[in-house]
């Protein structure tokens, strides 16, 4: 797995600079604003004023407060950047094992730092009870991993593979898994409400006991009627005319 690209950080790089280039402007530019205005005229009583209001002092401390923000804020993301590329290199040397508490803490840090998770290959993994709410996982490789009590919450598993995966009273609430292949998964007791099934693979899926209310099966491949009737308020979800 290739370490992803951080495109946002390219973003908070600019504004450091053009911050930095204000900060350097104004240390610069204030001594030769005043060398200037000193040789007018009215200058030098110009400048007595400012002096005894204490303006440039303010503006110059301000400056310096500034700086001071910039560097710690560039220390910050650096730390981040870090501690990204470490997780990512967890996740990589992780893929051929089964049990890995560590890969699980890698996924939680970067989905809480909104980073997406696309395309992970987690085959076979076991992420029981991992906490991914809202995470974007669309095209990961899941065949056959556990993800039993998990928080799925509003997560992207669009085109994913989740074929013989274990979701057991695990939560999707409100996921997306358009084209996901989830042929032979256990669904059973999972919180499917307002799941997009759409597209789906749901080939002997299982949905004893799960909670299929609003949720959109229309358009899926390989679903029958007695599948959903194991589920509960299997008649509240959205269905092509006639299936049921």
């Amino acid at each position: 797995m290739k370490v992803k690209p951080f495109p946002q950080e390219v973003n908070q790089g600019l504004s450091t600079l053009v911050l930095v280039a204000l900060v350097v402007l104004a240390l610069v530019g204030i001594p030769y604003i005043e060398a200037k205005v000193e040789t007018q005229p009215w200058g030098e009583n110009f400048t007595k004023r400012l002096e005894d209001s204490q303006f440039l002092e303010v503006i110059s401390s301000v400056s310096i407060m500034s700086a001071l923000i910039i560097y710690i804020q560039k220390g910050y993301r650096e730390e981040k950047t870090r501690k990204h590329r470490e997780a990512w290199k967890v996740i990589e040397d992780a893929e051929s094992k089964e049990m890995s508490p560590s890969r699980i803490d890698a996924m939680q840090l970067l989905n809480r730092d909104n980073i997406p998770l696309r395309e992970i290959n987690a085959i076979k993994a076991n992420l029981k009870k991992i906490y991914l709410e809202k995470a974007d996982l669309m095209c990961s490789k899941l065949e056959g991993a556990n993800l039993s009590e998990a928080n799925l919450q509003e997560v992207k598993l669009d085109f994913a593979h989740l074929q013989r995966s274990d979701l057991q009273l695990s939560i999707l609430k409100d996921a997306s898994l358009l084209d996901t292949n989830l042929a032979q998964a256990n669904l059973a007791g999972a919180d499917l409400r307002g799941v997009d099934f759409r597209g789906s693979d749901l080939h002997n899926a299982n949905f004893l006991e799960s909670n299929l209310e609003g949720a959109d099966l229309r358009k899926t491949r390989n679903l029958k009627p007695d599948q959903i009737k194991q589920a509960k308020h299997w008649e509240l979800a959205k269905y092509d005319e006639g299936f049921v």
